[in-house]
């Protein structure tokens, strides 16, 4: 899935299939406060470039096999929520690994003095 998908998009991409599943090979959406023309055509865009479908105008939409079947088995939110996991557990790691890599000075330091130290208590028990 595209890495650039939003929330929203993903929504209405399963909507538009959900819509085309019942009523195959079209879905119909008018505009609402939710989803405006703009929303549409990207949309469009969308379900042509994952070969699922095409804008025909505004809100009509022609929905080929490949989305439907798509819909009964899948949704975008579904994949989007996992993409969204792997990306938050990836940044997750990235963020320990710099955290890990900025103490890592620290424990240099730590374990030189603690040489140091060896050394003094090893010569004094010695020197008696």
């Amino acid at each position: 899935m595209n890495n650039m998908m939003i929330l929203r998009e993903a929504k209405l991409l399963d909507l538009i299939l959900k819509t085309a599943e019942s009523n195959p090979p079209f879905a119909r959406l008018s505009e609402s406060e939710e989803y405006d023309s703009y929303d549409f055509s990207a949309a469009g865009k969308l379900l042509k470039q994952y070969e699922f479908g095409a804008q025909i105008i505004r809100g009509d939409f022609q929905v080929y096999s490949s989305g439907i079947s798509f819909i009964r088995g899948d949704s975008f939110v579904k994949r989007f929520k996992e993409e969204s996991e792997r990306q938050r557990k990836k940044d997750l790691l990235t963020d320990k690994t710099i955290k890990a890599a900025k103490q890592e000075p620290f424990w240099k330091w730590a374990t030189f003095f603690l040489g140091v130290l060896t050394i003094i208590f090893a010569y004094l028990q010695f020197k008696k």
